[in-house]
């Protein structure tokens, strides 16, 4: 069995994430029914995205986008793929605060 031993994340800009999601949020607005817009609060997302906007004020910040929830329930393994389940818990989180000296801890 092939084990993982490496982590990889790709991190965006404050500038960057901010134009992903106001891309992403405008593209679901035009995709779903209007109850389905009502359904999974694409409305409510707005307002979440002037709020991260409005915390996102240093340039230099590295923000990633975590599962926050990767216990073994949520990781599938099937024979030539590993599926990631269950992103109720994920979101955009300063990669500084999860990984604040990457490399120093051994891998098992």
């Amino acid at each position: 069995m092939a084990r993982i031993c490496w982590f990889s994340y790709q991190t965006l800009s404050a500038d960057d994430l901010r134009e992903r999601l106001r891309t992403w949020l405008k593209e679901s607005k035009n995709l779903p029914s209007p109850l389905e817009i009502d359904e999974f609060r694409l409305e409510g997302l707005e307002d979440e995205i002037n709020l991260l906007e409005e915390r996102l004020t240093r340039d230099d910040q590295d923000i990633g986008f975590c599962h926050n929830d990767f216990q073994y329930g949520n990781v599938i393994r099937e024979t030539n793929a590993i599926t990631i389940i269950d992103y109720e818990y994920a979101s955009y989180i300063g990669i500084h605060s999860i990984f604040p000296y990457p490399g120093t801890e051994k891998v098992h």
